[in-house]
């Protein structure tokens, strides 16, 4: 080996040695964005837990009318545990749960629900036309209920409620 061929040998060495992490390093992001965004974790690293409609109702400290129906329930747990629950019931049914769950006054055409909880759910709330709606805080938890009532046989509950480590202004505070 000569003498130039020693002097170009580490440069050579180490530019080979760049190129390589630099493809190794590139060529393992390439399946990082092929899941779809709707399958990643929240930011939140919550997880369906498995929680009876009573138990979510104890946690955002609701009194549910026994006379709901087309109950529907989701819950997550993690560092921000949240529940999601809709249900149908006769008006006076549905006025006696706001009250007795302690929400404030509903406001017309108030859309109390934030925009992006009910992602993934099919819950169309932007289409709804004739809706009130009212948000708290009790214990921490907070809760967030719009009611549909363009049928004004049987009302439709939509409710969002959760604790998070950090504070969100709401309407009421308990």
């Amino acid at each position: 080996m000569t003498m130039t061929t020693f002097l170009r040998w580490p440069t050579t060495w180490s530019a080979t040695l760049c190129i390589a992490v630099l493809l190794t390093v590139s060529l393992s992001g390439c399946g990082a964005g092929s899941r779809p965004e709707r399958n990643r974790a929240p930011m939140s690293e919550t997880a369906p837990v498995n929680v009876t409609v009573e138990q979510g109702a104890e946690f955002a400290h609701l009194k549910l009318p026994a006379s709901r129906s087309e109950v529907w329930f989701r819950a997550e747990g993690g560092m921000d545990p949240a529940i999601w629950l809709s249900f149908r019931a006769p008006r006076a049914d549905v006025e006696r749960f706001l009250t007795e769950s302690g929400f404030p006054p509903l406001r017309e055409g108030h859309r109390s629900i934030q925009v992006g909880a009910e992602k993934e759910l099919d819950w169309s709330l932007d289409q709804l036309s004739d809706y009130a709606g009212a948000a708290d805080t009790v214990n921490g938890v907070m809760r967030q209920v719009m009611v549909d009532h363009a049928d004004p046989a049987a009302w439709h509950v939509y409710l969002f409620a959760f604790r998070t480590s950090f504070s969100l202004p709401s309407e009421s505070s308990r």
